[in-house]
């Protein structure tokens, strides 16, 4: 999981990624434009939660926790890239706490003596581990958690805790297979995490299914972006990761395709009309099928500013094998999780798909007009000369 978080106060965003801070320029935003309520809606049989896009860099989903006089609320990260769930006590005084937080008193919530911690790239969290009660629609069962009393370096994170959805978590409200879609902030479809199933409305198109581990690593057999970048890795798709994070090597090659880009944590390039349409498509070869990222999914554009960021961490990977496919990844491939078969099946997404047949439109109105007015011209330049034509004509018959 990559941390995300994002400081209103100042015009910046505030990416937490491993041991190093990244602030990405931008106009300042309003807090109130991301403070949209969250509900969960019924399906014939799967259960779906909208997610709140945060500014196209993390999506936040709702759970709802069963306490001794309430039933609270909690803003998660539902997170593919680690197995524990963790949320804040009242006692935290540094969590980022939605509203109030939870008090472990039976019969809702039963502590253990059992202390726990998590050590993230950008800091780390002390808690007790606790059997709670909790909900993604009106059913509560019971499940382990982390009550978090102390972090450290999250401070401004949009979400109160995390939880975690690699195969070995055991949380007994997630009904598998997870289904993830992941959409870009402003467009008409919002987007959802579906649990026990997936949404067929969301794709169009054939489902490709490759064969992972229990935290949702695959092999990967090549990368290319305008040649070969790096062969025989791995990688792992991450829905708590905001950027995609390539090994060492493949970071190395990546420079020789970023050359008019400053390479900071993550990489920043000239763009004076916001064109990206010159970046390459990243083509990743996932258990022997090939799958591909247009640019429009790995970069990000400024409209205030003459500059794009290319979103690919400049902090290399911890594992020299390992590359980490996060959420611009799953902007562009519809995502189910499938634990029982440990497997993970992609799909271009149905805004993918409508984006293609709008360009075709487009290109093909485009066509028609160039046709019309080459016709036009070509009908010109023949009056033209046939005018020219007849003039020379009568002017010889003249002169005879």
């Amino acid at each position: 999981m990559i941390i995300v978080q994002l400081l209103i106060s100042v015009a910046c965003i505030h990416f937490v990624l491993a041991k190093y801070t990244i602030f990405l320029d931008t106009k300042q935003v309003q807090e109130s434009s991301f403070l949209i309520d969250i509900n969960s809606t019924q399906q014939e049989q799967n259960k779906t939660l909208e997610l709140q896009n945060f500014y196209n860099y993390q999506y936040v989903g709702q759970i709802r926790v069963l306490s001794k006089d309430s039933i609270l609320h909690f803003k998660v990260i539902f997170d593919t890239g680690s197995s524990q769930m963790w949320l804040p006590s009242i006692d935290c005084q540094r969590c980022n706490k939605n509203q109030i937080g939870i008090v472990c008193e039976q019969p809702t919530c039963i502590p253990s003596q059992e202390q726990a911690s998590i050590t993230y790239h950008v800091g780390a969290l002390i808690g007790v581990k606790c059997l709670g009660m909790f909900s993604i629609n009106e059913h509560f069962d019971e499940s382990q958690f982390i009550l978090v009393d102390e972090v450290t370096g999250m401070e401004g994170a949009i979400y109160d805790g995390v939880v975690g959805l690699q195969q070995q978590s055991n949380h007994s409200f997630i009904e598998w297979p997870i289904s993830f879609y992941y959409n870009f902030e402003n467009s008409n479809r919002q987007s959802s995490i579906t649990f026990g199933g997936y949404d067929e409305n969301l794709f169009n198109k054939e489902i490709r299914y490759v064969k992972s581990d229990e935290q949702w690593i695959i092999s990967s057999q090549q990368i290319d972006m305008n040649g070969i970048l790096g062969v025989d890795i791995y990688a792992m798709i991450d829905s708590g990761s905001s950027l995609l994070i390539f090994p060492k090597n493949i970071l190395v090659n990546l420079q020789n395709v970023f050359t008019n880009c400053v390479w900071t944590e993550i990489i920043k390039c000239s763009c004076p009309t916001n064109d990206i349409s010159e970046f390459p498509t990243i083509k990743i070869l996932l258990d022997s099928q090939e799958f591909s990222l247009e640019p429009q999914f790995y970069i990000h554009t400024n409209n205030h500013e003459p500059i794009c960021y290319v979103l690919i961490s400049n902090i290399r990977s911890h594992n020299d094998q390992l590359m980490i496919l996060g959420s611009p990844f799953m902007r562009k491939y519809y995502t189910i999780f499938d634990k029982q078969n440990s497997q993970i099946g992609l799909v271009e997404s149905i805004h993918f798909q409508e984006s293609n047949s709008k360009n075709l439109l487009k290109n093909f109105f485009t066509l028609i007009a160039c046709t019309i007015i080459a016709i036009g011209i070509i009908k010109i330049v023949n009056y033209i000369m046939e005018y020219e034509l007849r003039k020379y004509n009568n002017q010889k018959s003249l002169m005879v």
